[in-house]
């Protein structure tokens, strides 16, 4: 009768285990940058909503967001050119895609300043360049933030 297991099937059973989780890796890798974009998409949109909020009980003082559309990819917001938001810089994961320079800027009444200069639509996509890319859409009429 034999008892335990032999040095033989110890070490097959953690080459398998070794083979599986070299397998894996790379899909926990692409699963975190995507999680990472999307979690970037939803701040940004959140800090567009709270912009446009401030834009409407600023009392004419208009605040304005301003891109970083170079490494370190990110943006802040500023009133009088006195920065109000502290820069919030995506995960090295994320970048802007499409955008060369830009600012984001609403009117009293919370519709979207446009114009040279002005976006509406924000392309944020992984900086490897694989998997899907996220819009944060800006509407001219009604100013409506949101995702796709």
């Amino acid at each position: 009768m034999q008892r335990g297991f032999t040095l033989a099937e110890l070490i097959v059973v953690l080459g398998v285990i070794a083979v599986i989780a070299g397998m894996a890796l790379p899909k926990i890798s692409d699963w975190q940058a995507d999680q990472e974009l999307n979690a970037a998409a939803r701040e940004m949109a959140a800090d567009i909503r709270l912009l446009q909020q401030m834009t409407v009980n600023s009392g004419g003082v208009i605040p304005s967001m301003y891109l970083y559309t170079t490494p370190p990819y990110g943006y802040y917001t500023y009133r009088n050119l006195t920065v109000i938001n502290p820069v919030n810089r995506f995960p090295a994961t994320v970048k802007f895609s499409g955008a060369t320079s830009g600012s984001i800027t609403f009117s009293v009444n919370g519709r979207p300043v446009t114009g040279t200069g002005y976006l509406s639509t924000i392309t944020l996509s992984r900086a490897d360049g694989k998997g899907t890319s996220r819009q944060v859409i800006i509407e001219a009429i009604t100013g409506r933030v949101r995702i796709q």
